[in-house]
């Protein structure tokens, strides 16, 4: 579970709602400061999570405020996100596109790059804090030249990598091979357990979003503002979602686009297609 060990511990307590969302704006200062120290060309950062529940938003908008300045920051470049898919080559192509200080690249959504030994091996290379670390990958020559870009190069950017990939941290000297490869990678970067740990503690968060939303404030809730929902229905949504927390097969943002989605097919009966589409079956 992608959780920290405070909110872990806090979710066996009996907290009530001000004492729930008081530590979760905590939770959301320490991710919020993480990402700001990647873009103040700090450290690099996984963001660990489970799917769902706004880690690459949060990270974009944490980042924007950099884009156009921030904290006496000058402003930085556009992060460059990747993101689906990545093999090898695309990974070194792209890295080397935003290679210079204060370039951020984003990959997310990319689980699989997190068992592949070459991409593994490329963010090892480009993680190293080393000096000047040439990464080199002469055997994808050929390829290499046809995306116009350098055999090797230098990398002075920082990286976030947002996976929904579990991760062991435990100290474990009979590591499985998986955990191996992975080691040096997660030696190299900060890292952030971004998940919340029950039904609970994630219906608060959904909440402080949309409170947020309406506020302007750093919290925002945007798929109420890109369905076009009246606010009567926006409290009928989250009602419906705080009453029924636990019959839904996931409880997440997600959770809150897919109900827009019903919503603007069926508004009369968007909460019975709810039931019947969105329920678990335990």
């Amino acid at each position: 579970m992608s959780v920290t060990p405070e909110l872990l511990a806090l979710s066996q307590k009996d907290l009530d709602i001000e004492e729930i969302q008081e530590h979760l704006h905590r939770h959301y200062d320490d991710i919020e400061d993480l990402i700001s120290g990647v873009a103040e060309n700090q450290f690099h950062l996984i963001i660990n999570g489970s799917p769902g529940m706004g880690k690459t938003e949060f990270t974009k908008d944490v980042l924007k405020k950099y884009v156009k300045g921030h904290n006496d920051i000058p402003p930085i470049p556009r992060p460059n996100f990747l993101s689906g898919t990545a093999s090898g080559i695309k990974m070194f192509v792209e890295l080397q596109k935003a290679k210079d200080e204060g370039q951020i690249t984003v990959v997310d959504d990319t689980d699989k790059i997190l068992e592949d030994t070459e991409c593994l091996d490329l963010l090892k290379g480009c993680l190293d804090s080393q000096g000047e670390k040439v990464v080199d990958w002469k055997k994808y020559s050929t390829a290499i030249k046809n995306e116009d870009v350098k055999e090797k190069f230098v990398y002075n950017g920082r990286l976030i990598i947002i996976t929904n990939k579990k991760i062991k941290t435990i100290q474990d000297d009979t590591a499985n091979v998986s955990r191996l490869k992975l080691d040096p990678i997660m030696s190299r970067c900060q890292y952030i357990r971004a998940g919340l740990p029950n039904n609970k503690f994630k219906i608060q968060a959904l909440r402080m979003f949309h409170d947020g939303y309406k506020k302007q404030s750093r919290y925002n809730l945007r798929c109420f503002k890109d369905s076009n929902v009246p606010e009567d229905v926006q409290e009928q949504m989250m009602d419906f979602l705080d009453e029924n927390q636990d019959r839904f097969s996931e409880l997440s943002f997600r959770t809150v686009a897919k109900l827009c989605d019903l919503w603007k097919f069926k508004p009369n009966k968007w909460d019975r297609l709810a039931k019947t589409s969105m329920f678990s079956q335990y």
